[in-house]
């Protein structure tokens, strides 16, 4: 398949365009800043976006999101319980000390076992909330191959989404975390929200204390 990943700004949040090999187009996941860089990306890869997945609503994951939409004119995706944030995203700038960006009306709000297709590719919808109570991941069957799951904020390489914002709740992360990730194959290869890819197996063994 094709992937780039593209940490974009002052939190270097992962941008992630994807796509299946040969396909024409790419999905963009959670652009959060630095739309001319994201657009540099895309002319590189040759590829044309079909729509934008947000993972959650937060400042540092969808602050680009207005301006990709517009110049590609592509429906932005995201799960209903983050919509507020999206839509108002001023009320949580003092949160990240970021500018506010415009807010963002989703064209499509996607629910838990709904499918997203763009790229050539099918990816399976996670509401996983925790982090946000609209959190939501993108799982990848592989084909053959290790499946894939971009996790934004829920779940990092030896670490989780923090919990201390408006609308996390630990506990529930938690479970997200025990029913909708560690349920897939050891091998399932994960993508999050901020530093670098991992693996289920691994986390299981990094995460053992704390869940």
């Amino acid at each position: 398949m094709f992937l780039r990943v593209l940490p974009v700004g002052p939190l270097e949040a992962n941008c992630y365009l994807a796509g299946k090999a040969g396909s024409p187009g790419c999905l963009v996941i959670d652009p959060g800043g630095e739309a001319e860089v994201v657009r540099q990306a895309v002319g590189e890869s040759g590829r044309l976006p079909e729509a934008i997945f947000l993972t959650h609503g937060h400042l540092d994951h969808i602050g680009a999101a207005a301006e990709l939409r517009k110049a590609f004119s592509i429906p932005l995706i995201m799960h209903p319980a983050d919509q507020g944030l999206s839509c108002n995203p001023a009320d949580m700038v003092s949160f990240f000390g970021l500018d506010s960006p415009k807010g963002l009306n989703p064209e499509r709000l996607v629910e838990d076992g709904d499918r997203v297709e763009a790229g050539g590719l099918v990816f399976g919808v996670l509401h996983t909330p925790g982090h946000s109570p609209g959190g939501a991941c993108l799982l990848l069957p592989g084909g053959g191959e290790p499946d894939r799951v971009f996790t934004g904020d829920t779940l990092f390489a030896a670490g989780v989404g923090r919990t201390d914002l408006p609308g996390g709740d630990e506990r529930q992360l938690a479970d997200s975390i025990r029913s909708k990730l560690f349920t897939l194959p050891d091998e399932t290869i994960i993508h999050p929200g901020h530093g670098p890819s991992s693996t289920i197996g691994r986390e299981k063994a990094n995460l053992s204390g704390w869940l």
